[in-house]
């Protein structure tokens, strides 16, 4: 396997460079770094040209190990070369925060729809502050009101009024850390311009590929908005043919997300697939000339295929299948067969020296990881049954794809999501065979020409969605369709991830080791939960979570929880963001039948016993006959009060303003709990707030 793979020892240690870029801080020892590796490659010359005579096979694990740390300096030099800051430097540090500027800058691509707004990734050269004009380069994330007038356009040049925030994370409990997420794409910094803010001072010019690729997308979006298809199907379309999510209905994605078909809307091998198909349906006969039609054929095809990557924005996913068909391609150039799993290291390699920070990327994991199973797994599981039947057959394989690509990028998910789609197979074994059709239907609206043969496939390619999204639906709503409430910690991910490569290597070699280390991790992972579900069940806590102008805190009892919501409905999804984390670690996100939620209105004391004392939620502050005790922790929110009053007639175990009490106020109680060393936690500066409940 080493021999047929050899780009895997080549990748792994790069990956590894990498990583090891991100743990060391130490400016010193990052200066060791190149000299090390210009001598550890100047060795190796030596010892590959034979200036130094060592016999190369009796010591060639000399040479293997200095291969090793070349290509792990490598690794960490190119991460430290990278393009976007790190989190420590960076001129996108300079830009003044909390005040107003005049900034001036560049779009960098095509806008992206929200929600409720238009993110537009600015690069910005100038801003002007207090009558003086810098100079930077530093990007920032702006967004703008979804409903303006007049939208930027990709490549414009904006002049924008308004204050820079520095990105940072709520500081909730098992959070996801967008600041990391954004700071890795380059942006430290985010701003909210209103409409009227902002003015366009030059159209851009992107150049003529650019500007050819961002027309073609265009114009193929307003070929879907203007078809009779139904609303739903025309995001879904855009999302299946051009990997464009903006305009996808919220409900069709979650349909996708529990059914475990989601990655159908991600543009990858199977997209790749269709149209290198086409590619060859159109031109295979230039093979039949020789040698030249052959490399025409190539070239072809390797442009087509590069051509439909950066019409679909160039994601992790499309770029490994364009990169493994491009190296596929050229295998066949000079007649070479290609290992699929040094095809697959091979790209990532690629791919990893032109960006580093693609490691961290999602999709480029869960993209090869999911090759990766299908290559190691599928051949073992699909021998154990060969039925004589065509058709049985055919689920055999489709079941047995879904199956390795899930197994090797389970441990990803868990960890991201702690979700598990149940129907996962049925799912792809329905949704795989229709998406494939859908993609040719999908493909021959797009080049087809404006009239009836437009009008004919449109309602075709309506047909089809609209069936991919039914069998969606009906899944996604079968009982048990999706487990929620999974907690993986990192250690327990690292444990999954050696379970299934020990699974691997045991279904192709039967090694009876390999097969005993697999199950240790298995004893290991079991002892792991059965010690979380003791755990989960000796627990008792409070945490009131920092949720932008809103109330909410969770008591935590066992797997039991009772939510102080303020508000005239509980809002699911907003309360998501920032509590569905701690409640999958704590395991109280699921069995509502144990939860509660105590809904508060204006001006409403609520009070929750516990064996620590109270907690109290005021609205306004109880009359004189309302006793708040030494042991009470009081919960504040936005209402307006005489602050030294207040801290006069109470002195409870601590005061707690939470996430809608506006900045000013919370400042005002900050000064005086300071000057009368009073006990304050703000949510807003600290971050959620966690207290066991425990005597």
């Amino acid at each position: 396997m080493q021999g047929k793979v050899p780009l895997l020892r080549l990748v792994l240690p790069f990956i590894a460079g990498i990583l090891l870029s991100q743990r060391v801080t130490d400016p010193g020892l990052c200066a060791w770094i190149l000299p090390a590796g210009a001598s550890v490659f100047l060795l190796f010359s030596l010892i590959l040209f034979k200036v130094i005579p060592l016999p190369l096979y009796r010591f060639r694990w000399i040479s293997g190990i200095l291969i090793i740390l070349l290509f792990t300096v490598a690794g960490f030099i190119r991460n430290e070369t990278g393009e976007n800051p790190s989190p420590d430097t960076g001129s996108a540090v300079n830009l003044p925060e909390d005040r107003e500027i005049l900034m001036l800058g560049i779009v960098m691509s095509s806008p992206q729809q929200k929600e409720k707004s238009v993110a537009l990734p600015l690069k910005v050269f100038a801003y002007r502050c207090y009558d003086t004009l810098y100079t930077v380069d530093a990007q920032v994330m702006v967004y703008i009101p979804k409903d303006s007038p007049k939208l930027p356009a990709g490549f414009d040049t904006l002049a924008l009024l308004t204050t820079v925030q520095l990105i940072t994370n709520p500081g909730n409990p098992c959070e996801f850390d967008y600041a990391a997420y954004m700071q890795q794409k380059g942006f430290r910094h985010r701003a909210f311009v209103k409409e009227g803010k902002y003015i366009s001072l030059a159209h851009g010019s992107p150049g003529l590929m650019k500007r050819f690729i961002n027309d073609t997308r265009t114009a193929l979006q307003q070929r879907v908005f203007i078809s009779g298809m139904h609303e739903k199907n025309k995001g879904l379309g855009l999302a299946m043919v051009l990997g464009e999510k903006a305009f996808l209905d919220e409900d069709v994605q979650q349909g996708f997300s529990v059914s475990g078909t989601i990655h159908v809307l991600c543009v990858s091998g199977l997209h790749a697939g269709v149209i290198f198909l086409l590619i060859s349906a159109f031109t295979g006969w230039l093979r039949r000339f020789g040698k030249p039609g052959k490399v025409l054929f190539v070239l072809i095809s390797a442009a087509g295929l590069w051509a439909y990557a950066a019409l679909t924005g160039l994601t992790p996913s499309v770029c490994r299948a364009s990169v493994m068909f491009s190296m596929i391609l050229a295998g066949h150039l000079i007649s070479r067969k290609v290992n699929t799993l040094n095809n697959v290291a091979g790209a990532a390699l690629i791919l990893l020296v032109y960006d580093p920070v693609l490691l961290f990327d999602m999709g480029f994991q869960l993209s090869f990881l999911a090759v990766a199973g299908i290559v190691l797994l599928f051949n073992p599981l699909s021998g154990i049954w060969s039925p004589a039947n065509r058709i049985l057959k055919y689920i055999r394989d489709m079941a047995g794809v879904s199956l390795s690509a899930q197994l090797f990028t389970v441990p990803v998910t868990l960890a991201a999501f702690g979700t598990f789609p149940v129907w996962f197979l049925l799912a792809n074994l329905v949704v795989i065979p229709l998406t494939g059709i859908t993609l040719y239907a999908g493909v021959a609206f797009a080049i087809a020409p404006e009239g009836f043969f437009t009008m004919v496939t449109g309602r075709i390619f309506d047909l089809l969605l609209t069936l991919i999204r039914s069998e969606v639906d009906i899944i996604s709503h079968m009982p048990l369709a999706q487990i929620q409430g999974i907690q993986v910690t990192g250690a327990e991910k690292i444990l999954l991830f050696g379970v299934v490569i020990s699974l691997a290597v045991w279904v192709n070699m039967g090694s009876r080791k390999v097969f005993l280390l697999m199950l240790a991790g298995v004893v290991i992972l079991l002892a792991s939960s059965a010690s979380k579900i003791f755990y989960r069940h000796q627990q008792q806590e409070i945490v009131v979570y920092n949720l932008r102008g809103q109330t909410l805190a969770d008591i935590i009892t066992g797997t039991s929880r009772t939510t102080i919501w303020f508000g005239k409905s509980y809002d699911e999804k907003k309360t998501g963001y920032a509590a569905g984390g701690y409640r999958i670690r704590t395991g109280t996100l699921r069995n509502a039948g144990r939860h509660k939620t105590l809904m508060g209105k204006p001006g409403e004391v609520l009070q929750v016993s516990s064996p620590a004392g109270r907690i109290i939620f005021l609205d306004r502050f109880p009359d004189n006959g309302f006793p708040i005790r030494k042991d009470d922790i009081v919960v504040v929110r936005n209402r307006l009060y005489p602050v030294e009053n207040v801290f006069d007639r109470y002195q409870p175990r601590l005061w707690l303003l939470d996430g809608s009490v506006p900045g000013f106020v919370a400042e005002k109680w900050l000064a005086i709990a300071r000057d009368r060393k009073i006990p304050l936690w703000i949510t807003a500066q600290q971050g959620a707030f966690r207290s066991s409940l425990h005597y």
